[in-house]
C-alpha cells in the first residue's frame, strides 16, 4: 500500500502535470495520470452527467489499484473532486451523489498549484477567466477541510521543494 498519497488540484494551466512527473521523479514515486482529460478527449469535449461520474468511478479507481501496488508516494496528477467541480461548473442540475462520495476521499497531502504562471491554451481549455473561478474554488473547499493541504507557487524546482517541505512537516 503507498506510503502517502499526494494529490495535485489548480485550475487549467497551472502545472498539475508537469509538477506530478517532477514529483513523481523527485520521490521516486508513482503517479497516477488525469482519466478525464484523456476521455474528454476521446469523446471530442463533449460529456453529460453520466461521462462525468464514469470519470470520478475510474479516476478513483486508477489510485486504488496504483496505491495496492506502491510501498511509496503516490502522486495523484487530479481527483475525483475535480470531476465533481467539473460538473458543477459544465452541467445543469446536481451531480451524482456517487460523485459526491467519490469526491470526499481524503488524501495525506493536497497540493493547490498556484496560478501566478501564464495560461496556456492548447485548445482545451476555457481560459483565464475560467481558471480564477477554479482556483477559488478549490482553495474555498481546501480551507475548509481539516486534512493537509499546501498552496505551491514558483518554478517546478521551487514547487518540488515546497512539497518536499510539507511531506517532512507531516512527517509522511
Amino acid at each position: 500500500m503507498a506510503r502517502a498519497r499526494i494529490a495535485l488540484l489548480g485550475g487549467e494551466s497551472t502545472g498539475k502535470s508537469t509538477l506530478a512527473a517532477a514529483l513523481a521523479a523527485a520521490l521516486n514515486a508513482s503517479c497516477v495520470r488525469e482519466f478525464g482529460r484523456e476521455y474528454w478527449i476521446a469523446k471530442h469535449g463533449v460529456l453529460s452527467s453520466a461521462d462525468m461520474a464514469l470519470i470520478a468511478l475510474r479516476q478513483s479507481r486508477l489510485e486504488r489499484v496504483a496505491a495496492a501496488r506502491t510501498a511509496g508516494y503516490l502522486i495523484c496528477d487530479t481527483t475525483p473532486l475535480t470531476t465533481l467541480f467539473y460538473h458543477r461548473w459544465t452541467l445543469p442540475g446536481a451531480a451524482p451523489q456517487r460523485m459526491a462520495q467519490l469526491a470526499a476521499q481524503r488524501y495525506d497531502l493536497t497540493v493547490l498549484c498556484g496560478d501566478e504562471i501564464a495560461h496556456v491554451q492548447d485548445g482545451t481549455r476555457d481560459g483565464a477567466a475560467f481558471r480564477s473561478r477554479q482556483q477559488a474554488d478549490y482553495a474555498a473547499h481546501l480551507q475548509a477541510q481539516t486534512a493537509p493541504w499546501i498552496a505551491v507557487r514558483g518554478s517546478v524546482a521551487q514547487r518540488v521543494a515546497q512539497v518536499w517541505a510539507a511531506v517532512q512537516q507531516y512527517s509522511l
